[in-house]
């Protein structure tokens, strides 16, 4: 009896022993696998960054300008008049891209900028690639026409506006078939006298009868005629100028206002 006790205890130590075993080695198992699992998704390679560099709108003052994105070239035409020198444009960008101008990071609705020239604008992708937009803003033509100043041998003449009329007076004695006007029109207007361009302190003309100038404007789509009269003051001298007894020149001192 005593020695079946025996060999059953030692296969009951051994098959202890085994199970004891098992699940050591099961949970060193799960353990190992679950460490390679986390280790496999912690060193999961992470998404590449976006290449994406496009500058896909962009508009200033409420104008949206035209994008060629083969050429790269961005172009608009605001009213004549605006100042080029502090402009702020509104854009919108590839997501995780940057915008900048002469290496300065831009901010949309925020960064002011002179685009008097044409400007170069780097869109840097997220992943450090690049690509080179050019900006071009042009101005509309001035549709004003209209003379603003008249002068002749300095004397200002008065322009009548409604009536699109301008006189002025010339001392007496003005030689008037030879004179040159200075005047001063609408910014990148032209004027012309009977289709003949005039140029301001240059061009003479003959004023014996009014004359017709006409004034354009730069986009050809104003045109107003101005009718110019000069006139002579009167004479005002009142002098002896020769006086002559029985053929015997007098001598005359205007000076004085004697005759001797």
């Amino acid at each position: 009896m005593n020695l079946i006790m025996m060999i059953m205890n030692k296969m009951d130590n051994k098959y202890f022993k085994n199970k004891v075993k098992n699940i050591i080695m099961c949970r060193l198992i799960f353990t190992l696998l679950a460490f390679t699992l986390i280790s496999l998704s912690c060193t999961k390679d992470k998404p590449p960054k976006s290449n994406q560099k496009s500058i896909l709108v962009y508009s200033i003052s409420a104008v949206n300008f035209s994008i060629d994105q083969n050429t790269k070239q961005i172009k608009g035409t605001l009213p004549f008049g605006t100042d080029l020198t502090k402009l702020v444009a509104k854009f919108t960008i590839s997501d995780k891209a940057t915008l900048k101008i002469n290496n300065k990071v831009q901010e949309s609705e925020v960064t002011k900028n002179d685009f008097s020239k044409a400007t170069k604008m780097e869109v840097l992708a997220e992943n450090g690639t690049s690509a080179i937009y050019t900006l071009t803003v042009s101005l509309e033509k001035n549709d004003k026409a209209k003379i603003l100043e008249f002068k002749i041998n300095d004397v200002p003449f008065q322009i009548n506006e409604n009536k699109k009329e301008i006189t002025g007076s010339l001392p007496y004695g003005t030689d008037i078939t030879k004179l040159i006007p200075t005047f001063k029109i609408s910014e990148k207007a032209s004027l012309e006298v009977n289709k003949v361009v005039q140029k301001s302190g240059e061009t003479i003309n003959d004023f014996t009868n009014p004359l017709t100038y006409t004034v354009i404007s730069e986009n050809g789509k104003n045109k107003f005629n101005y009718k110019v009269t000069v006139k002579l003051d009167k004479n005002n001298a009142a002098n002896i100028l020769g006086f002559i007894i029985n053929s015997i020149v007098f001598t005359i001192d205007q000076a004085s206002k004697k005759i001797q």
